[in-house]
């Protein structure tokens, strides 16, 4: 219990130590320009800020109506009974999450009767269900926040921060579905990066992993927005071009590949230069999705054994 010494003559005027004691919410008594005259310790286990301080305006805001701290005590001077507010709490000046409901009250001095002072006292119960409540809140947002986090790991590749093969799988067969009604087609596009196996044995798995990292860059700013970019396994990675027709994924592949061919990745005193291969096939040329990875498949080995750095059409 604090009690502020140039406060006295007020506390021995209204007999604050017993009026405060007899509160059982956490409360505490304030001259009518924010004053902190004395408190219980069921205030400063709420408001810890209280101990730091001798003004009510820096452990509270006013939240629930247009008026200041300082504009409380005249609103609560012209009238009689509770006064209702919603106070935002400060501690060591920084306001909190916390906003806590609370009554104001005059205390009148009892010579001359005149208002001397102000309760301002915790709606405990009230407050306890709003911090359940903003727990219960958290809890979901943290938990909303873990099950997008969960879904955005399931469908992406670690390495590479690309589409991983299920989410690839799962594009395609919607976009399949799509072609079928006659709405667009789409092409898929499969790219192996050539010689792969030789970087990683030269230079060793971390540059490996670079090269990929790099490849997986490039690829991404190529595509549209609406087109899926991922990685299928190992150097292997596939391009689904929505909204598109053969000719235009030729243009597409053309620009690509000139992109991938300024690619240098640096590995000590070596700049690696970096080429690929890319068979292609679009969905309206098959009756099944399985052969639209199967073709495209082909065209990637057929672009590979005709001596890389090319693509082939399906």
């Amino acid at each position: 219990m604090n009690i502020f010494p140039f406060e006295r003559s007020i506390e021995e005027t209204l007999s604050i130590r017993s009026v405060i004691e007899n509160i059982t919410e956490a409360a505490v008594i304030t001259t009518l320009d924010g004053g902190i005259v004395n408190f219980n310790s069921r205030f400063s286990n709420n408001v810890p800020g209280v101990l730091h301080t001798q003004k009510i305006e820096d452990i509270f805001e006013v939240k629930s109506i247009d008026c200041s701290i300082k504009e409380i005590g005249e609103r609560v001077c012209q009238r009689s009974g509770l006064f209702p507010v919603k106070l935002a709490i400060y501690n060591e000046g920084q306001q909190t999450n916390e906003t806590s409901p609370a009554y104001v009250s005059m205390l009148k001095s009892r010579r001359t009767k005149r208002p001397a002072a102000l309760i301002y006292q915790l709606d405990e119960q009230l407050l306890r269900f709003t911090q359940r409540l903003t727990q219960i809140n958290k809890a979901k947002k943290q938990h909303v926040q873990l099950a997008r986090r969960s879904k955005v790991e399931a469908t992406t590749d670690a390495l590479t921060q690309l589409k991983n093969r299920r989410f690839m799988q799962s594009f395609a067969e919607l976009h399949w579905y799509s072609c079928l009604r006659g709405v667009d087609d789409a092409v898929l596009v499969i790219f192996d990066i050539d010689h792969f196996k030789k970087i990683n044995d030269t230079y060793g798995h971390e540059v490996g992993d670079n090269v990929i990292k790099a490849f997986a860059k490039c690829l991404k700013a190529e595509a549209r927005a609406a087109d899926a970019v991922g990685r299928w396994g190992g150097e292997e990675f596939i391009v689904i071009l929505t909204k598109c027709t053969p000719q235009e994924a030729r243009i597409y592949l053309h620009r690509a590949m000139n992109t991938i061919r300024l690619l240098t990745v640096l590995s000590g005193a070596h700049a690696i230069n970096i080429t690929a291969s890319a068979g292609y096939c679009a969905f309206s040329q098959v009756n099944q999705l399985e052969h639209v990875f199967q073709k495209a498949d082909d065209a990637l080995y057929e672009a590979k054994s005709s001596g890389r750095d090319t693509f082939i059409k399906a």
